[in-house]
């Protein structure tokens, strides 16, 4: 049988040579090397690269966003403003209340149409009738 005072030194040297073995490993590591055997590390590092350069790409989309709306939004104000100041003009003409032609009104009116079904952003709303 194995004496306590055996017992006592084997416990003891185990715990040296676990605590040498802890002792190395943090030396080690304040050298600089690291022992990643499964590849961990190098896992959690790749994925907190795709997340940010998903996120990178994110925001370049949603700034070229921001740039095409803002351009189409002067666009539209532009268009709007410029109809709006000619459509001034031509109520300010000496002609402007003179009727035109039936057919004349109605083939200029399918133009309008026209161009508003292409373009509904473009097309004020309409003006209510004169007088009513």
């Amino acid at each position: 049988m194995i004496s306590r005072k055996s017992t006592y030194r084997l416990v003891l040297w185990a715990a040296l040579i676990i605590g040498g073995a802890i002792l190395l490993f943090g030396a080690v590591r304040l050298l600089g090397f690291s022992f990643d055997p499964f590849g961990w590390t190098k896992g959690k590092a790749d994925a907190f690269e795709s997340t940010d350069l998903a996120r990178d790409l994110e925001g370049e989309g949603q700034a070229e966003q921001a740039i095409r709306t803002d351009t189409y939004h002067h666009s539209v104000v532009t268009i709007q403003s410029d109809a709006a100041t000619r459509a001034a003009e031509a109520r300010s003409l000496p002609d402007a209340e003179t009727p035109l032609d039936p057919t004349r009104f109605d083939r200029l009116r399918s133009a309008d149409l026209s161009v508003c079904r292409s373009a509904e952003s473009v097309c004020p709303a309409p003006d209510p009738a004169p007088g009513g």
